[in-house]
């Protein structure tokens, strides 16, 4: 018990400053929630619907992090190989989401039909407006999950603040005087990522000598030892994030498709959530950071242990948010659209049930398993999913409209993964050092 503690209290420790960052950013999008929640019911749905599309795609820049983190992590005294990695993940990251958001544009009609579901906006010009937000956001999700590990993190904060405040004044701003706009958030939010971007490579680039070494003449050059198994890793994860991201997209769509109010109370909800997802994600980060750097030194008896203290934080830390969560509630349902107030009161401690299982699935498949770079059944685990989630959406209009049915179908995938990939994890089949594999 005394170490379990220990654990978490090292854990608080190391990510106190992380915690921050993801404090600050998840605040400030909750901010935008709720103008956004000013909005009337379509328009709203419009906006959840873009940023949902938004999110789908830019989950492989989390996923090309995740898998040039594995190799930094574990191989760290060699700077040149650290410098190729980033840039490696950095490349793959610039290509997919160009070809991403080029699929988005030429069919339209179809997200429209699927994402949107409605015809009542009969022009396009939100969705082309929020094209570069897609792109960039895709971009800067790879500079911000790989760069969380690293020094200055107070300059990491700062550049949230730089995304997040002037989007919020700008969106503010221009609602007080023209009333609440879906154009207005668009053009603010290009206008913020404009201002991002080269703050990020800045940053880059100025803290070259004690990160990477790298610097903008030389950003082109990649030279990647071991190439094809960095890929063949990096396609493993990416898949796992893409696949993933997709039945996470068919799930809202399938909620949408039954109720328009419980959508975005969902998607009202999960933006609060961000607030709390913040601590458990920074706490996943500093510990998982710490078990893939013993795997490389094959301390996988410390690794095993260390990975089960990780599971009962998880529990631990949602028994805590949970708790405050329900005794702020009544301060959160003001915040909300009045048009689905009433839902949002149904359906708050139904969701907090559902983030169990996600904290603890996300874990397990996301930050425990794959330390090891063995990816093969984590992705089969994902398909079976997948395949779950395009069933009950193509059959949601045999499924009857009762709320506790509905948030139990979309749970089920996560209690599936728990107990598969718990298994797979008491069987430590996942405790690899990647060093010895390339030898």
């Amino acid at each position: 018990m005394k170490d379990f503690f220990r654990f978490v209290g090292r854990n608080f420790y190391e990510a106190r400053v992380l915690f921050i960052k993801y404090l600050v950013a998840g605040g400030l999008l909750f901010i935008l929630t709720i103008i956004a929640n000013r909005l009337e019911l379509r328009a709203l749905t419009y906006f959840n619907a873009m940023f949902l599309l938004s999110g789908t795609v830019a989950i492989i820049g989390f996923g090309a992090a995740n898998a040039a983190s594995i190799y930094i992590n574990q191989n760290q005294t060699d700077k040149r190989e650290v410098e190729s990695n980033f840039k490696l993940g950095l490349w793959v990251t610039l290509v997919l989401a160009v070809l991403l958001t080029v699929f988005i544009i030429i069919f339209k009609e179809a997200i429209f039909k699927y994402f949107i579901v409605f015809d009542v906006y009969d022009n396009y010009l939100f969705f082309y407006l929020m094209i570069p937000t897609i792109f960039f956001t895709m971009l800067m999700n790879y500079f911000y999950f790989i760069l969380r590990r690293l020094k200055s993190f107070w300059f990491q904060i700062f550049l949230v603040v730089v995304h997040y405040v002037p989007l919020i004044l700008g969106v503010l701003i221009i609602s007080l005087v023209f009333g609440a706009s879906l154009v207005a958030i668009a053009v603010v939010s290009n206008i913020a990522l404009g201002v991002l971007v080269p703050l990020y490579l800045f940053w880059v680039f100025r803290f070259r000598l004690e990160v990477f070494r790298t610097n903008i003449f030389n950003i082109f050059k990649v030279k990647v030892n071991n190439l094809k198994t960095k890929l063949k890793t990096m396609t493993g994860i990416i898949s796992i994030e893409g696949l993933w991201s997709i039945g996470y997209t068919l799930t809202f769509l399938f909620v949408l498709k039954k109720s328009e109010a419980l959508y975005n109370s969902i998607s009202y909800f999960n933006s609060f959530f961000n607030l709390t997802n913040g601590l458990f994600f920074a706490l996943l980060t500093v510990a998982s950071i710490r078990i893939c750097r013993k795997m490389g030194q094959s301390r996988f008896d410390e690794c095993y242990r260390e990975g089960k203290f990780i599971i009962y934080q998880t529990v631990l830390m949602w028994v805590v948010m949970a708790g405050i969560l329900l005794a702020i509630s009544p301060l959160l349902f003001m915040g909300m659209n009045v048009d689905i107030r009433e839902t949002g009161r149904q359906v708050l401690w139904l969701l907090l049930i559902m983030l169990l299982f996600n904290y603890v699935d996300w874990a397990l498949s996301t930050y425990i398993i794959p330390l090891g770079g063995k990816t093969r059944f984590i992705l089969i685990l994902t398909v079976i999913c997948l395949v779950y989630k395009i069933f009950i959406f193509l059959f949601a209009n045999q499924i009857t409209n009762n709320i506790y049915l509905i948030v139990a179908l979309i749970t089920a995938d996560s209690a599936f993964n728990i107990v598969m990939t718990w298994w797979y994890f008491a069987k430590k089949k996942w405790l690899v050092n990647v060093n010895d594999s390339m030898a």
